[in-house]
């Protein structure tokens, strides 16, 4: 595999990651509401999975490494 078919590989898998982790936000997003009759701790919970989510795409789909 030559470098522009492993960065096309890389992106490909950066945009699927994306996707999932967009996909999983959207799913979360009503644990964000006010009347979710969520508690505190279970709010926290969320909260911290969901930037947790936003931290791995952002580390992992850094720009591709220059050869």
């Amino acid at each position: 595999m030559n470098y522009e078919e492993k960065k096309s590989t890389y992106n490909l898998a950066n945009n699927n990651a994306r996707a999932m982790r967009n996909i999983y936000l959207t799913n979360s997003d009503w644990t964000q509401l006010p009347d979710t009759g969520l508690g505190t701790s279970k709010k926290d919970e969320w909260t911290t999975y969901r930037q947790a989510l936003r931290y791995l795409t952002s580390t992992s789909c850094s720009n591709w490494p220059h050869n």
